[in-house]
């Protein structure tokens, strides 16, 4: 049994207060842990890993199942299980069988394992599936009855929730605020949310009045007062009444991070814009990753990093190249994986068949997410 995704999404390593900065990594067929002097902290001798969250790591051992240890590679409980989540807010989501429960950080079952699906708890909410969808307490009890097709977490007081193949907006009591008659629909963000019918997507209020006329071919929720909207291939910024504040000029646009996003313009590379619209570093990239420690990975044939102008500061010479964190990168050089320093130069040499590689608790960048094929809605 192999659980093994190469994904900075499902492996990133998240650096804590905890003492240790461990990365993921293996070696032939095994996985274990390393430092960032390249030394084995917790031995290779798992079939698989997952992340260290809240100084916990889940495990696979051999085919026997997963299980968590901390950060010294010490076991806690004696329990194995079918799947193992990341530990978050003290609890980490477990299958027995096929069922979904929750444990604590002594191991011990704090959610019995009776779901078919569950989601971790947001401000005290957690989502979870018995044939439907509906929301439990920490207890474990119903508090919104499982009687969805599909059910999202609360923003701003309202969940979006799809009965009938049509999606609309619950309050907390589970009632129905907005009547489900939206083919697709983002979450409410600045007391607003956009959301898709037969002609296309807009912008409605909380009373589920529209806000414009316009009528885009996609759209992501707002932030700080924008969204990214699409109109005849290309995508822009529009405010909360629809008026484009960016011209649809984009063949993509992620999401701002501060204050800049990565954008792809007609000529195929990618660079970086602000608010405005404005190219502050050039599209002449093959792709681009978001900053971090001032530094962000750029692909011109191969991969390097380029500083907050656009200019090298380390020259393009690595096969993958992962965002900074610490002051450290994970890349990949002929054909192996090692850790540098924001100067390029290797704290942990390229010897190592993989190194997972660690994401601040922000949360992961990457690739082209905003393609159609990333905004499908999840197929259960």
């Amino acid at each position: 049994m192999k659980h093994i995704v190469i994904s900075a999404l499902l492996f990133g390593f998240l650096h804590t207060s905890y003492a240790q900065k461990l990365y993921g990594a293996r070696t032939k067929s095994k996985f274990g842990f390393i430092d960032d002097t390249g030394t084995w902290i917790i031995p290779a001798t798992y079939s698989g890993i997952g992340a260290f969250h809240e100084g916990f790591a889940r495990v696979e051992i051999n085919d026997d199942g997963w299980t968590y240890v901390n950060e010294k590679g010490k076991r806690i409980g004696t329990k194995t299980f079918t799947k193992a989540k990341d530990f978050v807010d003290g609890r980490a989501r477990v299958t027995q069988d096929t069922n979904y429960g929750m444990i604590d950080q002594t191991g011990k079952m704090v959610i019995p394992a009776k779901f078919q699906r569950l989601e971790n708890f947001v401000h005290g909410l957690a989502l979870a599936k018995d044939k439907d969808w509906g929301m439990i307490n920490e207890k474990g009890e119903w508090i919104i009855q499982p009687k969805f097709e599909r059910l999202k977490a609360f923003s701003e007081g309202l969940a979006q929730a799809r009965q009938g193949g049509d999606w609309g907006y619950l309050d907390e009591s589970g009632n129905w605020i907005i009547k489900p008659v939206y083919d697709r629909c983002e979450k409410f963000s600045d007391d607003v949310a956009c959301v898709k019918n037969s002609a296309g997507w807009t912008i409605i209020d909380r009373n589920g009045q529209k806000l414009t006329n316009n009528i885009f071919e996609n759209m992501r929720s707002f932030e700080d007062g924008i969204a990214r909207a699409k109109k005849d291939g290309k995508w822009g910024l529009v405010d909360k009444s629809g008026t484009w504040v960016v011209n649809p000029t984009f063949d993509n646009l992620e999401t701002f991070v501060n204050d800049i996003a990565r954008a792809k313009s007609k000529n195929g590379k990618w660079g970086f814009i602000n608010k405005k619209g404005e190219w502050v570093i050039k599209p002449s990239f093959e792709r681009v990753k978001n900053f971090s420690n001032g530094l962000a990975a750029a692909l011109s044939d191969v991969w390097g990093y380029i500083n907050e102008k656009g200019e090298w500061v380390i020259a393009p010479k690595f096969q993958n190249a992962e965002r900074f964190v610490d002051d450290n990168a994970v890349v990949r050089q002929n054909g192996d994986w090692g850790i540098i320093d924001t100067t390029g130069n290797f704290v942990v040499k390229p010897t190592f068949s993989y190194i997972f590689p660690r994401v601040e608790a922000a949360g992961n960048d990457d690739d082209e997410t905003n393609s159609e094929e990333s905004v499908e809605e999840e197929k259960e």
